[in-house]
């Protein structure tokens, strides 16, 4: 997954659990965020049919809120205390919006259910039946998509809705929204964080197999590393209630600090790895979830020495 796609996956993610799945693009703060927009929208994950915003940060300084004006036939100005007046661009002012049936669509394609039956909304807008998921002759499980289980009110309306159509320990549900901030009662076994199993490629997702199945086993008997941060041969971790996934390469780079203890240097560890890189954080810096997963569980010296914080 290259960077810009990396970044758009993470920026649908979050409008999936914002609370109108709409973002400005004045809130957007770089030239990769406005590239990654652009290829949701190609992709068809959102849309910019949510109309334009009438006030923004000024585009100059970011501190304080001013109103759009268009004066004559000119372009897009706005009057800043602090700025004086400022020049506006187009994209500042348009709101984009995510497409949240497009997701539940995608979940469908990349677990292989027949895509000629629709997803069918549960609540409207928050939950819907992706169908049934089949991993063996009499292992055939419903899939549910689900977003913003992190508010109370919503993931009781969810859990309500739910109760006649699945049963939850033979159902598997995926969501925008990470375990530790569910509001939602439901077994460790089949609940899947979206970005953590799924990844965005292409127009569509793709399902990450082994993390995938990984979410489908008891908690007693779900591979971890040593360290208890490391699951799934050091493909996943859980580090400050957030989830990571990582490339196999990248795993390995992982299960070598942890399996040599103490401080590695990166001769040594580059050495025992597939790859041609030089540096460990080469490994990561393309993507940037992965980038801030190394940072939050590598710590190193800055003469070439790492080790597992």
């Amino acid at each position: 997954m290259s960077a810009v796609v990396a970044l758009a996956y993470r920026l649908l993610c979050d409008l999936l659990e914002g609370p109108n799945e709409t973002l400005a693009g004045s809130l957007l703060e770089s030239d990769d965020e406005r590239e990654a927009v652009r290829h949701l929208l190609q992709i068809d994950a959102i849309d910019n049919g949510a109309g334009k915003t009438s006030t923004i940060l000024c585009p100059s300084c970011g501190l304080h809120e001013v109103a759009v004006t268009r004066p004559g036939s000119g372009g897009l100005q706005a009057l800043c205390p602090e700025c004086g007046s400022v020049t506006v661009s187009a994209y500042e002012v348009d709101v984009v919006r995510a497409k949240p049936a497009w997701v539940a669509r995608r979940i469908a394609q990349a677990l292989k259910i027949d895509s000629r039956n629709l997803p069918q909304p549960v609540v409207d807008g928050l939950c819907w039946k992706i169908g049934d998921w089949t991993r063996a002759a009499k292992d055939v499980r419903k899939v549910i998509f689900a977003r913003r289980l992190g508010e109370l009110d919503i993931a009781e309306n969810v859990r309500r809705a739910l109760d006649p159509v699945a049963e939850r320990d033979q159902a598997i549900l995926v969501t925008s929204t990470p375990r530790a901030r569910t509001q939602l009662a439901w077994p460790d076994q089949g609940y899947v964080h979206l970005p953590f199993a799924f990844n965005l490629r292409g127009s569509g997702l793709v399902l990450d197999d082994t993390l995938f199945d990984w979410c489908l086993k008891p908690s007693n008997l779900r591979q971890r590393g040593t360290s208890g941060a490391f699951h799934s041969g050091y493909r996943g971790a859980y580090v400050g209630g957030r989830e990571f996934t990582f490339s196999d390469t990248q795993a390995q780079f992982f299960e070598y600090l942890e399996t040599a203890g103490g401080r590695r240097h990166k001769q040594d560890i580059m050495a025992n790895i597939d790859t041609r890189q030089e540096e460990p954080r080469e490994l990561f810096r393309k993507n940037p979830g992965q980038l801030e997963g190394f940072n939050l569980l590598v710590d190193s010296d800055g003469k070439g020495f790492f080790w597992l914080r």
